[in-house]
């Protein structure tokens, strides 16, 4: 079986993010560094995730399997030969960073509430469409009939039309907004913290969830890159130097083993250190 060629096609740059349509409108995709930028990630995290990466052997993220023969066009490809991201790929990559709590980002949840939004317009715009049509399939009967009918009345048949069509389209209103209460407690559990399950008690003040850090190694690991023994050490005093210059201090210990650990909120820091390491 010939393999197709893939099109050549000039991107679309939106806020610095580059769009691919296919000529004839039947794909649409996104490059790796506007998908990282939407999701709130480093372009080298896409990159592993989607199997680019030789320090990760190559391998697609588990939970993007079932996707591995979808996760790329293979219509269309950048005018630089760039390979264009799928839009069912890219979603998968946003919600996986709105919505999982371990590695969740506030840009990804924005992105997926900007989605929802244009998602619920475009469906809007089709039940228009739709009742558009079944008026004017309404017009054409009955002025079929009005015309071959002896006793036709004489009420203008654009206004029976109206009149008919109005109960679809207060059935559609209804539809609607049922569907926006949904979309809007669904937005509203996303952007929720979990909460504890217990009652708080009186006279006693609320136990504070202790922030968590994780090492160099187990940053790595959650982004699926595995180090040599040497490479590690490098990029963890690389990491811990660029530390202590932006906050004049050292990086805490885990008390365990002794090993500098990192919160959540300095994985930015992580990132941009193993973009140099990697020499990116």
């Amino acid at each position: 079986m010939q393999t197709q060629a893939l099109v050549k096609v000039q991107p679309t740059v939106v806020d610095g993010i580059r769009f691919y349509v296919a000529p004839d409108g039947s794909e649409v995709g996104i490059s790796m560094d506007g998908l990282a930028r939407l999701s709130g990630v480093e372009h080298i995290t896409v990159q592993a995730l989607l199997g680019l990466r030789k320090t990760n052997g190559n391998r697609v993220a588990a939970w993007l399997e079932h996707l591995s023969n979808e996760l790329f066009s293979n219509k269309i490809q950048g005018s630089n030969g760039a390979k264009v991201v799928t839009s069912k790929a890219a979603a998968e990559v946003i919600i996986h960073y709105a919505d999982d709590s371990k590695v969740a980002t506030n840009i990804a949840k924005r992105s997926v509430q900007q989605f929802m939004a244009l998602g619920m317009d475009s469906w809007i715009k089709s039940q228009i469409k739709k009742a558009t049509a079944s008026r004017e399939t309404i017009v054409a009967h009955l002025d079929n009939v009005f015309r071959n009918s002896p006793d036709a009345p004489l009420k203008d048949v654009e206004t029976v039309a109206e009149e008919v069509t109005a109960v679809e389209i207060l059935d559609t209103v209804k539809q609607l907004t049922e569907r926006i209460e949904e979309l809007q407690k669904t937005l509203h559990k996303m952007s929720e913290q979990p909460q504890s399950n217990r009652q708080p008690q009186q006279n006693k003040e609320p136990v504070q969830q202790e922030e968590k850090y994780y090492t160099v190694k187990e940053y790595l690991s959650s982004k699926g890159l595995v180090m040599s023994v040497q490479d590690l050490s490098r990029y963890a005093c690389a990491v811990c130097k660029e530390y202590r210059s932006i906050n004049n201090k050292r990086p805490q210990r885990v008390r365990s083993h002794g090993s500098r650990a990192y919160s959540a909120a300095d994985f930015p820091l992580l990132d941009k250190v193993l973009a140099k390491h990697l020499g990116l």
